[in-house]
């Protein structure tokens, strides 16, 4: 149960158990090799693109930003951003795939890799795995981030006023790391299933990575929200394998697959897409159209904290 402030009023990270969301997160990110011990020092990080190391953010810093944006945080927790995920987005995109599927493989050898539930209390639902290729990645994508092809966090899906930057920028902006709000949302609700809390509908799939953006732009529903990157949903990915040994977006199960629209490719003017299929027993990360909507595709959003 949440403790209540010196002041009488339960704080946000009291009251979504932030401190033992980030304990869990950091021990998921090292125990999968995502990160690990940093050379000559006692922190645990990464290293980036850049060649340089980027130790995971302490729970003060993360705290420190929370209490600057509280009443915006507490809104959209209220809306169901109640998950907190750590992401090394400043990685080399290559490497991360690669942690992804050494996860898929852990849980395949172990007998531990299951459908996407609906209900948590749904029976499990064991799935099929190629062992010899859990998962199948366009080739375009390995080496995007590195060769700066990638754009992350675009305002809109153009090769002019796309408004994106390169993980490069990224990186001398400062963010080696996200720190973020999620809903907690393994499956993408298809259209008509979307929940409404507090006055914010759901995404639901169906529709194009544009129109995605679009109604994200048009108001305060989705305001401070923004699409997740292929690095966001790869981590979101391994913590919830992670934790409930349950695959995410099963196209041909519970879920969607899901666009990225936190990730564009100007060439091609295309988005990626993460998704597992059931008839091709692995994963995969391809892109489509900006344009291309069609009933199994949707999208998550996420809040930034840092």
């Amino acid at each position: 149960m949440a403790q209540e402030s010196t002041s009488g009023k339960t704080s946000l990270s009291e009251l979504l158990q932030l401190k033992a969301q980030y304990d869990l997160q950091k021990n998921i990110l090292f125990r999968t090799a995502v990160i690990g011990q940093l050379l000559g020092k006692d922190d645990l990080g990464f290293v980036g693109i850049d060649g340089k190391e980027y130790p995971i953010p302490t729970y003060a810093d993360i705290e420190k930003k929370i209490k600057e944006q509280e009443e915006m945080l507490t809104k959209k927790a209220g809306e169901g951003f109640v998950k907190l995920l750590l992401v090394p987005v400043g990685m080399r995109l290559g490497v991360l795939i690669e942690k992804y599927k050494q996860v898929l493989l852990t849980h395949l050898r172990e007998g531990a890799l299951l459908a996407t539930k609906k209900l948590q209390d749904d029976p499990d639902e064991p799935i099929e795995l190629d062992g010899d290729k859990p998962i199948w990645v366009w080739d375009g994508f390995v080496e995007a981030d590195a060769n700066d092809l990638l754009l992350y966090y675009p305002q809109e899906f153009s090769v002019q006023n796309h408004g994106g930057k390169t993980k490069r920028q990224l990186l001398v902006d400062g963010h080696g790391w996200n720190v973020l709000l999620i809903e907690y949302l393994p499956n993408i609700p298809r259209e008509g299933k979307g929940e409404d809390i507090n006055g914010r509908k759901q995404l639901e799939a169906g529709k194009s990575p544009v129109e995605y953006l679009k109604t994200m732009m048009s108001g305060e529903i989705y305001a401070h929200e923004r699409g997740y990157s292929i690095e966001d949903q790869l981590v979101y990915a391994i913590t919830h394998m992670e934790e409930t040994n349950q695959i995410m977006n099963d196209w041909e199960g519970n879920g969607s697959s899901a666009f990225q629209l936190g990730a564009y490719m100007v060439d091609g003017n295309s988005i990626p897409v993460v998704s597992y299929g059931r008839g091709y027993m692995r994963a995969g990360i391809v892109r489509l159209a900006a344009d291309f909507h069609g009933p199994i595709y949707g999208a998550r959003t996420e809040v930034v904290i840092m």
